[in-house]
């Protein structure tokens, strides 16, 4: 005796629904993972952007006192 048609087609339905609930997950899972990565790279870029604008700062407070230290060697008999 054959397995029936019906039972036949609400297994195959079953497994289709089990699959895609783990794809779905799995994709969730890679979304999550990748805004994750996303708010990292957004913190560190802050902190670079940070971090240059301090350089900036000491750039130009070093070309200043250069500047000095040159008008006063310039002003030394």
């Amino acid at each position: 005796m054959s397995a029936d048609p019906i039972d036949d087609g609400f297994k195959k339905m079953l497994d289709g629904v089990k699959l895609a609930d783990e794809g779905r997950d799995a994709i969730m899972h890679g979304l999550t993972q990748a805004w994750e990565g996303r708010k990292d790279l957004s913190r560190q870029l802050t902190e670079l952007r940070e971090t240059v604008a301090s350089l900036e700062t000491l750039i130009f407070e070093q070309s200043q006192k250069i500047d000095n230290l040159r008008q006063r060697l310039d002003n030394t008999p």
